[in-house]
């Protein structure tokens, strides 16, 4: 069983499974797997579910993707967080099963921004664009909230003069004036 190292969160992640034949048994028949996501460390929650068919055709490999709720890590919690994949296949004489524990991912995806230059002096107009992708760098399909806020050279904040706002999907541009009252250099960041 491979499983992608960190697993993601919100979107589909694909689990590789590849049967090995025993000398003293070979496989010559079809093997029905189901996966199964659990909650670590209490193993109560199902957290997702696929199943696949290994077989002679498929050379006894195959892939079922698994989507983990992003539900699990939100809100933020300390420390790493992980799941157990367990897998489960017949018919074979015993009941056979192999499980892992995976880290997950504590984010969704990336959020890129780009502003239209790097130093900003007081009163100017500050443009960007927000790229916002998955683990595999495909757009984001869904509405999210970026904050923005303003530090100034000596490390200070102004709270009223950042921003808020609900973004659409894909790409989102913006523009916010610059009001430092430093006349070198205002930093945007993200929060």
């Amino acid at each position: 069983m491979d499983v992608p190292w960190p697993l993601g969160v919100g979107s589909p992640e694909n689990i590789h499974i590849q049967a090995h034949s025993d000398s003293r048994q070979p496989l010559t028949r079809t093997l029905e797997v189901n996966l199964t996501v659990w909650d670590f460390p209490r193993k109560k929650t199902v957290l997702a579910r696929n199943q696949l068919i290994l077989s002679p055709g498929n050379n006894f490999m195959g892939q079922a993707p698994v989507t983990v709720p992003e539900s699990l890590v939100y809100p933020p919690q300390p420390g790493q967080q992980y799941v157990i994949i367990h897998a489960t296949w017949a018919p074979t004489s015993v009941s056979s099963f192999m499980e892992k524990m995976v880290l997950v991912a504590p984010h969704a995806g990336y959020i890129f921004i780009q502003t239209d230059k790097t130093i900003y002096t007081p009163e100017h107009l500050v443009q960007y664009r927000v790229f916002t992708v998955n683990h595999r760098m495909d757009p984001v399909t869904r509405i999210f909230t970026l904050d923005i806020k303003v530090v100034f050279p000596d490390g200070g904040v102004n709270p009223g003069h950042g921003l808020h706002g609900v973004l659409p999907p894909g790409l989102s541009q913006r523009a916010v004036t610059s009001t430092s009252p430093c006349p070198h250099r205002t930093r945007m960041e993200s929060l």
